[in-house]
């Protein structure tokens, strides 16, 4: 499916690396893809091909057009998790080391977002990323520590532009 991504960098944005500034707006696709995008060209800034490394300033334009996969299915699988906070909008979860926050190649399987689908049934997807439902934030495979999910379409719009904007 065809997606388009297009932003205007906001003030407490500046400075960001572009590639990092995609992930953190929530273009919902991994650092990786994120680079390739913009050594492809796919990722304009101000009309311009631009680098991974380029330096976002207040009211850039950044437009980026890509494709993602349709068919990609993410069900719930049981698996222990150590919820430490839950109410109606949000679950925070302690996420051990060694365990992916989301699926992702290679990795399909045996992911803490999995296992929230199986104890919440439904979490928000993101309008650009169907792998990462409830997301806010992400910890690498090897780091332990509170992760925040979101489990309404509210605390996922309004959590990620408290976050975009910290």
């Amino acid at each position: 499916m065809h997606k388009e991504f297009s932003r205007i960098v906001s003030e407490k944005m500046w400075g960001k690396r572009l590639d990092h500034y995609l992930i953190l707006s929530g273009i919902g696709v991994s650092r990786n893809r994120a680079h390739n995008l913009i050594k492809a060209g796919a990722v304009l800034v101000n009309s311009k091909k631009s680098k991974p490394g380029y330096t976002v300033k207040p009211g850039d334009q950044i437009i980026a057009q890509y494709e993602i996969e349709d068919d990609f299915k993410i069900t719930g699988e049981p698996m222990p998790l150590d919820i430490i906070y839950e109410d109606s909008d949000v679950v925070v979860v302690n996420k051990p080391t060694g365990v992916i926050v989301h699926p992702a190649r290679g990795h399909s399987h045996g992911t803490l977002v999995q296992g929230l689908l199986y104890h919440c049934r439904n979490l928000p997807e993101h309008k650009d990323s169907k792998i990462r439902p409830g997301v806010i934030h992400r910890l690498d495979k090897d780091t332990t520590g509170l992760l925040l999910f979101a489990k309404t379409d509210q605390a996922l719009s309004t959590l990620g532009k408290a976050i975009e904007a910290r």
